[in-house]
């Protein structure tokens, strides 16, 4: 858990104009909401410091003094202090500003672990169920007077809020949370509208906590993927693409250990009764398998380098300077000034202790593994570096103290890493489904392989099919150093950022190879028409014309 106090409040908060719609485009409302006036919208005070941020008074693009300017898009470039309900909230989704100008707010990019303990248990609508990590905001304030089920009601400052289950135990006070097995909202008059649940179109449902407690487990096919199981304390109507059934769609692949003898993947199947008795065996003949979750400190000690920090550490974090003032001492502050390890490596601790799962370090990035979640989301002080959590979170399948399936030499205990994800399965939203796909292309565009494999289709799209080597290996240190400089000094290209097109491009037109008049006398040298073109090229020199009876493959041809 790394939660910070109002980030739409930030540095680095992004805000997008929406206009006369109070409907976000990155998440997802009831569409009933937007222009219905019995909606609690969450109206900015004109004596908000975001206010200021969001209206952008003055006298630009023709705007008379004193007006607002509603830029498309606002990133704040310092924190602010919160004003009013600002400071009650725990995160925002649209805001108004004026009575038909309304801002979307997009949340940073942010990654879930899948399996969690102290898992809450949730439910929507009549009693569709599911487990929720509790310090995430995707649940509504519920509370049930007396702690009884029937007189649950519902409660918000605006449609839409999302709530952390500490925020709704506060709420709701001691002995007035909703219990385990809660069936439905009987209250509802504060958020109308919040009680829903669409099991075809998750995104639509608004869960209510629970005092309940939930387990995550864990669904092995034959071929090794995985799905994810929730079981609530209550285990009646669970939500269908996390349950135990057929019905179960969140399918994936995951690293399982191998045989260090035969190279096989160890996962437990059918075929070796579940992992000898360590899993139980499924009617739909999967394996279903309870899960340890293992957390531990990356490093107790300073690391050597930045190289294996980054060889361990995985988990991005916030920079600390979100967390306030910095300090020593843990009642003013909630992390230390840092401590310089060398080579531009710091590492900032909890105030007053040492290494701890919650340590941050801060180190550059240069192999721009990171980049486009550290430069893109944060201010230019932050630009190139990267902060990583000090914390390694591994799964282990069933007790592997006491099965023979996991007995040594010949097996080892299934343990992996933990998966991460983007959406939470809670309250999915089309944001994270950008932000994820974004992270795919990032890390194959980052990958060692990219720039020569890049380098090389560039070259031959410029007219040389077969570049030498050195070539391609010249062009791809322009592409990853982000400039190329003429022979014998003098003009540079680029930006000197990863993945610069001008200077890739002017190392491709530029090269020595590409400028050598006597390359031109050689047969092999130059580029070679791709089949379809020496086709297409040859029939519109003969002529061709289709017909209506004509069975050519290019009867649209002319």
């Amino acid at each position: 858990d790394m939660t910070v106090d109002l980030p739409f409040l930030k540095v680095g908060a992004k805000y997008k104009l929406l206009g006369r719609s109070s409907a976000p485009r990155y998440q997802y409302d009831d569409n009933r909401w937007d222009g219905n006036e019995n909606t609690k919208k969450f109206v900015l005070s004109e004596s908000s410091a975001l206010y200021s941020r969001l209206c952008d008074a003055g006298t630009s693009n023709g705007v008379t003094p004193g007006g607002c300017n509603y830029p498309s898009a606002v990133t704040l470039t310092e924190d602010i202090v919160c004003y009013d309900k600002e400071c009650e909230v725990e995160t925002i989704r649209v805001v108004q500003v004026a009575p038909d100008v309304f801002y979307e707010y997009v949340r940073r990019p942010c990654v879930h672990l899948a399996f969690f303990d102290d898992a809450k248990e949730v439910f929507a609508g009549s009693a569709a169920r599911m487990c929720a990590h509790p310090s995430s905001l995707v649940a509504t304030k519920t509370c049930c007077p007396g702690g009884a089920s029937g007189s649950s009601e519902i409660d918000c400052i605006y449609h839409g809020e999302l709530v952390s289950y500490s925020k709704n135990e506060a709420h709701c006070t001691a002995g007035n949370i909703c219990p385990t097995g809660t069936g439905n909202i009987v209250r509802r008059s504060k958020c109308q509208g919040h009680v829903n649940y669409n099991e075809g179109s998750p995104r639509y449902n608004h869960f209510h906590w629970t005092s309940g407690s939930c387990t995550i487990k864990i669904k092995v096919l034959l071929d090794g993927m995985i799905a994810l199981i929730h079981e609530p304390e209550t285990a009646t109507n669970v939500v269908r693409y996390v349950q135990n059934s057929v019905g179960n769609m969140n399918w994936f692949h995951v690293a399982w250990p191998r045989d260090e003898y035969v190279g096989d993947e160890l996962f437990p199947t059918i075929d070796n009764e579940c992992g000898e008795g360590t899993c139980t065996l499924q009617r739909d003949d999967t394996c279903l398998c309870d899960v340890v979750v293992e957390n531990s400190e990356g490093f107790t000690a300073a690391p050597s380098d930045a190289t294996e920090i980054l060889s361990k550490l995985k988990i991005g974090a916030f920079p600390p300077q979100y967390f306030g003032v910095c300090g020593n001492d843990p009642n003013t502050a909630k992390y230390d000034c840092g401590t310089d390890l060398g080579n531009d490596v710091f590492v900032y601790h909890l105030a007053g202790q040492g290494y701890t799962q919650d340590s941050i370090f801060k180190l550059p990035d240069e192999t721009d593994e990171f980049l486009h979640f550290g430069a893109a989301y944060q201010s230019g002080a932050n630009e190139g570096l990267v902060y990583l959590k000090n914390l390694v979170s591994d799964i282990t399948i069933g007790d592997y103290s006491t099965s023979t399936y996991f007995s040594p030499p010949a097996r080892k205990p299934l343990t992996m890493r933990n998966p991460v994800l983007f959406h939470d399965l809670v309250k999915p939203e089309i944001r994270d489904s950008h932000y994820e796909i974004d992270a795919v292309i990032h890390h194959l565009t980052s990958h060692p392989n990219a720039p020569p494999f890049i380098s090389n289709i560039l070259i031959q799209h410029f007219g040389i099919s077969n570049p030498s080597p050195g070539f391609i290996e010249r062009v791809a240190t322009a592409y990853k150093e982000g400039k190329y400089e003429l022979e014998g000094g003098g003009t540079t290209f680029g930006d000197g950022k990863f993945s610069s097109l001008d200077a890739t491009v002017a190392a491709i037109l530029l090269d020595q190879e590409a400028l050598a008049v006597k390359l031109d006398a050689d047969p092999a040298y130059g580029g070679i028409k791709e089949p379809i073109i020496k086709v297409l090229q040859f029939m519109r020199a003969m002529e061709y014309t289709p017909t209506n009876h004509d069975r050519n493959m290019y009867p649209k041809l002319s």
